[in-house]
């Protein structure tokens, strides 16, 4: 089943190329952005300049849905906040995504990103407020990332297993106390 795309103040189209692609705006989006991770986080010392200079790999492009679309539906529980950003944000993006993935603009994922896998692969996201940077990862990678901040071991187990050779990847970067890019992103503090 599908479901019509609410209008979101917070898209703005822009023409690239000759194609409209969506532009999310912090201003729109998270203009009542709070903090809603509700944990600890890390403001100080994360390098998130260069942990976005690290997403850059995974930059793809594709259109926007027209407004009328039907996007896929959500059938889970809203999701918990991520790296600042609420469920609902985090839901918008996964329907643009799997909406891009269904009519052939974006390719489904093939590989782990971190492990090399080829099994249950599917797309993940660190920065909601741009949907253009999703990261292949195999189902037990995903869950280690997410799980990274109940299970700092299991985490830093497969970032020394994985993460020598990569030490600029994006996983490299992720610690096990939560960052809130969102409010970074918000705050344009973008050196």
């Amino acid at each position: 089943m599908s479901a019509r795309r609410p209008r979101l103040s917070s898209v703005a189209d822009t023409i690239v190329g000759g194609s409209a692609v969506a532009s999310l705006t912090f201003e729109a989006h998270f203009a009542a952005g709070c903090n809603a991770m509700g944990s600890v986080i890390d403001q100080g010392t994360f390098d998130y300049a260069g942990y976005l200079q690290s997403l850059e790999a995974f930059r793809v492009s594709f259109p926007l849905p027209p407004p009328s679309e039907p996007m896929p539906q959500w059938r889970w529980p809203v999701s918990r906040p991520y790296n600042g950003f609420t469920g609902e944000q985090r839901i918008s993006i996964w329907q643009v995504t799997r909406w891009a993935q269904n009519v052939g603009l974006l390719s489904w994922p093939k590989v782990c990103s971190v492990c090399q896998s080829r099994s249950q692969v599917a797309f993940h996201n660190e920065n909601y407020a741009h949907p253009w940077t999703p990261i292949p990862l195999c189902h037990a990678c995903h869950m280690a990332v997410h799980g990274r901040f109940r299970s700092a071991k299991a985490w830093e187990h497969l970032q020394a297993q994985y993460g020598p050779s990569k030490r600029k990847s994006w996983f490299a970067f992720l610690g096990v106390t939560p960052v809130d890019l969102a409010s970074w992103l918000r705050s344009g503090d973008l050196r």
